[in-house]
């Protein structure tokens, strides 16, 4: 692949989702985790289940996990200190991207005609369907690995490679991918993979796919109820702030100071929902006779 191919690959503008596309959700959640739907400046804390567009960001934590399903039979687990976001879920042309951190895969196999890609800062991962994983560290290169099944087309600016099973790369920023080795950094992950198998099962069985009309409802009431909940996280903090304002009576802080002040609260505040959005997932699990989250 030559620089200006990889360059435009790189650029390619996540689309909407069309009739007919990927029913992706976020099935599942552990620890700090929290949601930027598309355009959206202010995070949210995930939903079990709730729909998925393009363009919305996951973002997760040191102890953090989410767990995408694309469908029924395609689930995408982030990893902890992660950043991923939904870019297309055309079918016949989706993408993912992952800025930091890790995800795993188990895709079924795509039909004629289709591609799934990942994009990174430093490559682009195209997939038919596999058992896979995909790990950006803060150093910023790319790494990926492809488990027992599968094959994965990774390009860099200067280069591609192939992976079969068991195979590994690593793509350098401004660089061709290295030379595909034996499976040896992801081994590590070999887990991942066993327990998606397991989770799979699980989501398949439970199942319903979701009518476009249908999607967009849901869609709608998340964001109805993210609105009130920012609606309550400004008014908290519109009182914390009156309330200094009565203690200060003519010792003003300087304005530099306030502000920070009011960024730490906001900062606290989605730290609090996220503990809480967990503390909450735990206690449903517990609660659930089938396991299921």
């Amino acid at each position: 692949m030559n620089a200006l191919l990889f360059s435009l690959l790189l650029l390619v503008p996540g689309a909407r989702a069309e009739d007919g596309g990927w029913d992706a959700r976020l099935t599942k959640s552990e620890g700090e985790v929290v949601v930027y739907p598309a355009g959206a400046e202010e995070s949210s804390e995930p939903e079990t289940d709730m729909p998925l567009d393009a363009g919305d960001r996951i973002e997760t934590g040191a102890d953090g996990r989410a767990e995408v399903a694309l469908d029924s039979e395609s689930l995408v687990e982030i990893g902890p200190k992660s950043v991923f976001t939904v870019e297309s879920l055309d079918e016949k042309e989706s993408w993912l991207s992952l800025k930091l951190g890790s995800l795993t895969a188990k895709l079924k196999k795509l039909a004629a005609g289709r591609s799934l890609r990942v994009r990174t800062p430093s490559a682009v991962a195209a997939v038919r369907g596999t058992e896979f994983a995909v790990d950006v560290p803060e150093e910023g290169e790319t790494r990926v690995g492809v488990f027992d099944e599968g094959r994965v087309e990774v390009s860099g600016e200067q280069g591609s490679t192939e992976l079969s099973a068991n195979q590994e790369t690593q793509v350098l920023r401004g660089r061709a991918p290295g030379r595909p080795a034996a499976l040896k950094r992801f081994k590590k992950l070999r887990a991942r993979i066993v327990r998606l198998r397991e989770r799979r099962e699980t989501v398949r069985k439970a199942w319903k796919a979701l009518p476009v009309e249908r999607r967009r409802e849901l869609r709608r009431s998340f964001m109805e109820r993210r609105a009130g909940k920012l609606q309550e996280r400004r008014e908290r903090l519109q009182e914390k702030r009156e309330r200094r304002k009565d203690g200060r009576g003519a010792g003003q802080p300087q304005q530099g100071g306030e502000q920070r002040m009011e960024r730490g609260e906001q900062r606290q505040g989605r730290r609090q929902e996220m503990r809480q959005g967990a503390q909450q997932r735990r206690q449903d699990r517990r609660r659930r006779p089938d396991g299921r989250p």
